[in-house]
This record gives C-alpha cells, structure tokens and sequence, in this order.
C-alpha cells in the first residue's frame, strides 16, 4: 500500500494516541481548578476530533468511531491505573470486552 492509503488509518492512530492524553490532562486538571491542565486536556481532545474527521473522509465513520472509541477507551484505563494507581473491576472489564465485541461485529457487518 502506498502513503495516501495508510493516511486514513494514521488518522486514527492520532486520535487514538490523543485521547488517552486528553484524559489524563482532565484529571490533573482536577476539575478544572488547574486551568493550565484543563485547557491543555481540551485541546487534545479537539486536536482528537479534527484526526477523526480526516479519517472519516476515507473510512466509514461508524468503523473509524468505532475503533476510536475501543482502542482509546483501553488505553484511557491503562493511563488511570500507571499514573492514578486506579482499577477497574470485573464489571468495567466486561463493558471493555462488550465494547470490543461490538468493533469486531462492525466490521465484520
């Protein structure tokens, strides 16, 4: 594959890596009291969206949502638990495991 065809997917590779970050900024932030941290969480977030957008000019926006939303919803819970010490417990686990299921079954639709 050329450049131009893996542009779509680096993207959401970008939103993906985005995310995580975002989330992270959000709780240092610790509610908006650190506006430094707040401000700096909201732009990644929108910097997130303007990559799912170009991605969604070439890939299905349900399947680009879709993958998003899977991948950086685990790396959000990675993040919590390397740099927050927080855990998920079995129910969080099993929403991931559903969410995972879902993207599988989209794009196998």
């Amino acid at each position: 594959m050329n450049a131009p065809q893996w542009m779509p997917l680096g993207f959401v590779a970008a939103a993906i890596a985005l995310e995580p970050a975002a989330a992270v900024c959000l709780k240092l932030s610790d509610g908006f009291r650190r506006r430094a941290w707040g401000l700096a969480g909201l732009a990644l977030v929108a910097l997130a969206f303007v990559c799912l957008g170009q991605a969604a000019r070439a890939i299905p926006l349900p399947e680009a949502c879709a993958i998003w939303g899977a991948v950086g919803l685990v790396l959000v819970v990675l993040a919590g638990r390397l740099f927050f010490g927080q855990r998920l417990g079995v129910g969080g686990w099993v929403g991931i495991a559903l969410v995972g299921a879902g993207v599988v079954v989209l794009q196998l639709a």
